[in-house]
């Protein structure tokens, strides 16, 4: 828990916001003819599931637009999920910095420190966006250090961890941030001044919280809560929920969002317990996240049986939705058994090979369940090869 000082500090911070007439105008510009003739493609999930490929026109005043046979296609934000690229990026093309801070609700700001406000607080310069600002209660870890290593999270920390250029590690409680740390060390009588330069990263015992409203992804790897945006073939304009700053970049910048943060969650976030009961393995490997840095954080997961894998899930969680295939590689021995349990209940029950079995569609009830177990048992042909891909494996929530 933040000190009683900090929270204090964090409740009288005023942020300046902007003319409402000035932003209306902002908002309202027109796609031009131009702007209408080409497209650019994403994949667009809708609430019903449905996922298909799109040219995307434009987004704004809540519609999204799409070029379809050489007309536009309107569709209401509210009736969509997540609009995402699907193409690999080069990061290193638009991002000028590899120091990172994470918050507690999955953004990712992708820049540098830039002390400039209260210092229970920490603020962050975003190439192309500018600065932002986060109560030390929001935060979960942060790389200050260019090249340094990013801190490990720990759902059993007590202490705040601070990690220094030397290498030296500091645990305890940060007290304020900003060109000056103050540190209570744990034990320790005073606390403990440094400067700023000499921190490498933090990891701070804060808890986890479910992301809401709209969250976009740009291709600098950061991720944002934004309140409105605005998207064509020549500009993307967002207004941040922090600071409610106003910004325009390049339209290729936006690599994916997610419209309702609060009702979609990867499972890729989530990190589970694994076990197996085979005769055949002495060791078991974890599920793999193919690609952590896809847009909207729906990676592929991969699983190679026999295997037990366990999650604990996050109150409220509604449906797992996603497709199992077994990967062109274990096609020729690939024969297992897929076992979905919800709270210990069986609910999918599929065998599956290389051959004519070889993809399932898994849409499962959760009911607000505690726990899902996803089992890999071997077939008649024994281990070998048992490896599925889970195909954007999602929560639903309602």
């Amino acid at each position: 828990m933040r000190s009683a000082s900090r929270k204090t500090r964090g409740d009288i911070r005023r942020r300046a916001t902007c003319c409402a007439l000035a932003a209306a105008a902002w908002w309202s510009l027109p796609l031009s003819a131009a702007q209408a003739q080409s497209g650019s493609p994403f994949l667009l999930i809708d609430r019903e599931l449905r996922a298909e490929v799109v040219d995307l026109v434009g987004i704004e005043d809540g519609w999204v637009e799409c070029l379809r046979s050489g007309l536009i296609d309107r569709r209401p934000v509210s009736d969509l999920l997540v609009l995402m690229k699907t193409d690999a990026v080069d990061a290193s093309r638009f991002a000028a910095d590899d120091r990172v801070l994470e918050l507690a609700d999955g953004q990712r700001w992708v820049g540098a420190p830039a002390p400039e406000s209260l210092p229970d607080h920490l603020d962050w310069k975003i190439d192309r966006v500018g600065v932002l600002s986060a109560p030390l209660e929001r935060v979960l870890r942060a790389r200050l250090l260019a090249e340094a290593p990013m801190p490990k999270l720990d759902a059993n920390a007590a202490e705040d961890r601070l990690v220094l250029a030397n290498g030296d590690v500091l645990s305890g409680l940060l007290v304020a941030i900003d060109e000056q740390v103050e540190f209570e060390v744990a034990g320790a009588s005073e606390v403990t001044r440094l400067p700023l330069a000499q921190v490498a990263s933090l990891a701070l015992v804060n808890p986890p919280e479910r992301a809401s409203g709209t969250m976009i992804w740009l291709a600098d790897g950061s991720v944002l809560s934004i309140t409105q945006c605005r998207w064509s073939p020549a500009s993307f304009q967002f207004t941040t929920a922090a600071e409610s700053r106003q910004c325009s970049v390049e339209p290729e910048m936006l690599r994916g969002i997610n419209f309702a943060a609060e009702r979609v969650m990867p499972l890729a976030e989530l990190r589970p317990a694994i076990s197996h009961d085979s005769k055949w393995l002495s060791v078991v490997e974890a599920p793999v996240v193919v690609d952590p840095g896809r847009a909207v954080g729906l990676s592929d997961v991969q699983m190679r049986g026999p295997v037990v894998v366990e999650y604990e899930l996050p109150p409220g969680a509604g449906r797992l939705v996603t497709t199992a295939i077994v990967p062109r590689f274990a096609a020729d021995w690939a024969d297992l058994q897929l076992v979905v349990l919800v709270d210990g209940q069986v609910e999918f029950d599929e065998e599956m090979d290389g051959a004519g079995r070889s993809r399932r569609e898994i849409d499962v009830p959760l009911n607000g369940a505690s726990t899902l177990t996803i089992r890999i048992d071997e077939g008649r042909r024994g281990p070998i090869q048992d490896v599925i891909l889970l195909q954007r494996p999602m929560l639903l929530f309602d």
